[in-house]
């Protein structure tokens, strides 16, 4: 299973739930936790608060991180400003099955991997795929 950014909600989800090989993750996002923590300065963070608990429970990342045993490939982007890397951080920490991280210097949130990622992210999916059983 693969996703990116809030595609992550829903992978996360299915790998918490069901039996997968493995899980490739790029810049996932712990909605409510971002949802709370990007807007607890601003005017309306009373609104945030209260919007961040109508994330339903089955989308709720870290959580389910802590349920799923699949190996992960995970992909953070370091300078990512929609989802910072210590939110991605909540998911890959709270990960209990097989993991490894890539860390993308230099990238944004869903910029395209620079020449120089591309051997690592190679070895990161070779890394991943000997990990599915046959």
């Amino acid at each position: 299973v693969t996703a990116n950014s809030l595609g992550s909600l829903a992978a996360l989800h299915l790998a918490a739930q069901r039996p997968i090989q493995g899980l490739l993750l790029r810049d996932p996002v712990p909605l409510r936790e971002l949802i709370q923590g990007r807007h607890r300065w601003r005017p309306f963070w009373g609104a945030a608060f209260v919007l961040s608990r109508y994330v339903p429970s089955e989308l709720n990342s870290v959580a389910n991180a802590s349920r799923c045993a699949a190996p992960l490939a995970f992909l953070s982007s370091a300078c990512d400003r929609v989802v910072p890397p210590e939110y991605q951080r909540l998911i890959f920490d709270a990960y209990t099955g097989e993991k490894r991280i890539l860390v993308l210097e230099e990238t944004d949130h869903g910029e395209l991997l620079a020449p120089e990622q591309e051997q690592p992210y190679r070895e990161l999916i070779h890394w991943l795929a000997t990990r599915f059983k046959q």
